[in-house]
């Protein structure tokens, strides 16, 4: 597993083989640098992104990502109407609520999430 960090971009990705875990949303000023650089390292889905509980969490450079990969489960922090906005943006990706998180992803790694909230194990 491998750490990424993209100048320019304040999206942390994940990456293990051709899968992606994006720590934040993109923004629109950032998504094609964010874009291009999952071409480069040739993914073909995104995981999960997990999304952080401040700025604009749904946004054009959130809805490219999706229009472009397939992705498989966003989490959010632990507020309803930033959930709310998530699931109504992206109607086919399935939206979790904050919290203390282990996801299994990426071939089986386990990615914690932690924030106040209960356990959820996907």
């Amino acid at each position: 597993m491998e750490l990424a960090v993209i100048e320019g971009c304040d999206v942390a990705v994940w990456l293990r083989g051709d899968e992606a875990v994006l720590l934040g949303t993109p923004q629109y000023y950032e998504s094609s640098r964010l874009l291009r650089y999952l071409e480069y390292r040739q993914v073909r889905a995104v995981r999960l992104v997990i999304a952080a509980d401040h700025g604009e969490q749904v946004g054009s450079g959130l809805l490219e990502l999706a229009a472009r990969y397939p992705v498989d489960g966003v989490v959010g922090p632990n507020d309803a109407y930033i959930l709310a906005q998530l699931a109504r943006a992206l109607p086919e990706v399935p939206v979790y609520a904050g919290g203390y998180a282990t996801l299994e992803v990426l071939g089986g790694a386990q990615i914690d999430v932690q924030t106040p909230g209960g356990d959820l194990v996907i």
